[in-house]
């Protein structure tokens, strides 16, 4: 097994768990739960429309970069072993990046705002770590994948 392969293994192992993270919380945040049972009305400070449409576009756009960092790791795990098995591994990295930014954009967009009460701004700042991170290893992920497939000899 390359470097590169087992690289990979490494991004996608740390990958699988954060997608799976990302998918809980993307879950409590579109459902308006927190560990305290609030509802998405205090979610935010006020209850305007675009808090309301803030929070629910976080939750959709959080729940969507996990399964995609879950799909990615569970391909650049197989691919890994296997580098003729990668198949689209590199789309949905990229696709994990972008949704990771988006994710992270729509913290901060949300911060600056300053449409949180006190029990979202928690869940708001890990929401915005872990979009980070997840951009991060899917640029990762994405570089790894390219790096792979060009080691396959036809």
């Amino acid at each position: 097994m390359s470097q590169n392969r087992k690289l990979l293994k490494i991004v996608s192992l740390i990958q699988f768990p954060l997608g799976v993270a990302l998918i809980v919380l993307g879950v409590l945040v579109f459902v308006g739960v927190l560990s305290d049972g609030s509802s998405h009305a205090s979610l935010t400070a006020s209850t305007n429309g675009a808090s309301v449409q803030l929070s629910l576009g976080s939750g959709v756009v959080t729940l969507a970069a996990g399964l995609l960092c879950t799909m990615a790791s569970v391909l650049g795990i197989r691919g890994a072993n296997r580098p003729r098995s990668l198949g689209s591994h590199g789309l949905i990295a990229i696709l994990g990046a972008i949704s990771g930014a988006c994710t992270t954009g729509i913290c901060i967009l949300a911060h600056v705002q300053d449409t949180l009460a006190e029990s979202a701004f928690i869940m708001n700042i890990n929401l915005m770590g872990l979009g980070t991170l997840l951009f991060i290893l899917s640029i990762a992920a994405a570089i790894l994948d390219k790096r792979v497939k060009g080691e396959i000899t036809l």
